[in-house]
């Protein structure tokens, strides 16, 4: 089989087996993770049944149903599996052409999203790393059985909770967490599936963006006879990255005061376009407008919930606005065959060519390089199709200077 083909080891919605003769034909999966998600991926599943315009075999589900689905690569074997319930009613259309057939949209999520408020906190913790109390939350109260991994510890806090929904608990707790290598770096809760297995990682923004690279993407449009199985898998098959940074005439609101670096989290001047006219509060002003504006919002913030003990919350939250803020800024789509080596929270290479506008050598200026993969949506078409599996993938530039376009 090509490149970018799997085979369902399993595929069920409940007791209906999909891949039974007897029941309809699924027509599509996708699966959507979203590092920003700390409760779980999101799937669809669309059936076809092309026989039953009388109703006999209706497809109704049930809410909570579990659903399964794992798959194997069929070029190295590896395989992927997730586990969801389903989430909403069964949305049904009989298609225009044939009143004898009919679509069915399944759409279902993981297992801790039914119970984030579902099911309320009442707990008290003292002197704990907050990381270490959301572990804990996380295994009580959601009753996961997913592996729960604690890549980098945060500071230690008092909490209680008194009837607090689980979702509440845990966007309370990314808030306050201050981690000690990585004071100013926002929280990253989410789930990841990695060999078969789906696992959820605590950690930090800082923690992700030093992991190294595990897979190059390249873009080309060559002839591809003599070329590697891994050459022909990681090809860039589309790229969409926004114009800031494909073009070398970009323009960015105060990007020639300052730039943010992601990595380092400090803020890095530039030479001004037009004339300095002063300062308010330490920051340069300039006549051009462009670069008087602010390209982000930090507001100012008081911790009241632990004056007693020392900390970095107040200023880590201020740095946390403007660093999420950049993420938005440094963020493209990249498609690619399905690929079981690439999973949230990697971070991979790319190699793609200078934009039309640009210097040709050394490719593209603003985001070749490594990257993270923030998003992944993995597209699985119809039976026979080949290639059936195709994943897009959101990534961010960790950092980058400017006027050289060189990763930072």
């Amino acid at each position: 089989m090509a490149i970018g083909d799997i085979s369902f080891e399993e595929l069920k919605i409940g007791d209906m087996n999909l891949l039974a003769d007897d029941t309809p034909i699924y027509i599509g999966v996708t699966i959507i993770e979203d590092i920003l998600k700390p409760f779980g991926p999101s799937c669809e599943i669309k059936l076809l049944d092309a026989v039953d315009g009388a109703k006999e075999n209706e497809v109704t589900g049930s809410f909570q149903d579990v659903v399964k689905v794992k798959f194997k690569d069929t070029e190295n074997n590896k395989i992927s599996a997730f586990e969801f319930r389903q989430h909403s009613g069964v949305g049904q259309t009989i298609a225009a052409d044939s009143k004898r057939s009919k679509n069915y949209s399944i759409r279902c999520v993981s297992p801790e999203y039914l119970s984030k408020d579902d099911r309320t906190v009442t707990s008290a913790h003292s002197d704990k790393p907050t990381t270490e109390i959301l572990k804990k939350t996380y295994e009580d109260y959601t009753k996961t059985k997913k592996k729960i991994n604690v890549l980098s510890e945060a500071e230690k806090r008092d909490k209680t909770y008194a009837s607090i929904p689980t979702s509440g608990v845990t966007r309370a707790l990314m808030r306050d967490m201050t981690f000690p290598d990585a004071p100013h770096s926002p929280a990253a809760v989410f789930q990841t599936q990695k060999d078969g297995k789906q696992e959820l990682q605590i950690t930090n923004w800082e923690e992700i963006m030093k992991r190294s690279p595990k897979v190059t993407l390249k873009y080309s449009n060559v002839n591809y006879t003599g070329a590697t199985d891994d050459e022909k898998r990681n090809v860039i098959l589309a790229a969409n990255v926004d114009r800031l940074f494909d073009s070398s005439n970009r323009i960015r609101e105060a990007a020639a005061a300052e730039s943010f670096n992601l990595s380092t989290h400090t803020v890095v001047d530039r030479k001004p376009s037009s004339s300095e006219v002063g300062t308010v509060k330490g920051k340069k002003l300039y006549s051009d407008k462009r670069d008087s504006k602010s390209k982000y919002s930090v507001p100012s913030s008081e911790d009241t919930i632990n004056n007693s003990k020392s900390h970095n919350s107040t200023i880590s939250k201020e740095q946390r606005t403007r660093y999420l803020s950049h993420l938005t800024q440094n963020q493209g789509t990249v498609k690619t065959y399905g690929n079981p080596d690439i999973s949230l929270g990697d971070t991979i290479t790319l190699e793609m060519p200078a934009g039309v506008d640009e210097d040709k050598t050394g490719g593209e200026r603003q985001f070749n390089g490594d990257v993270v993969v923030v998003g992944i949506k993995h597209k699985i078409g119809t039976p026979g199709s080949s290639p059936n599996y195709i994943m897009e993938l959101t990534v961010v530039k960790g950092g980058f200077e400017e006027s050289k376009g060189k990763s930072a």
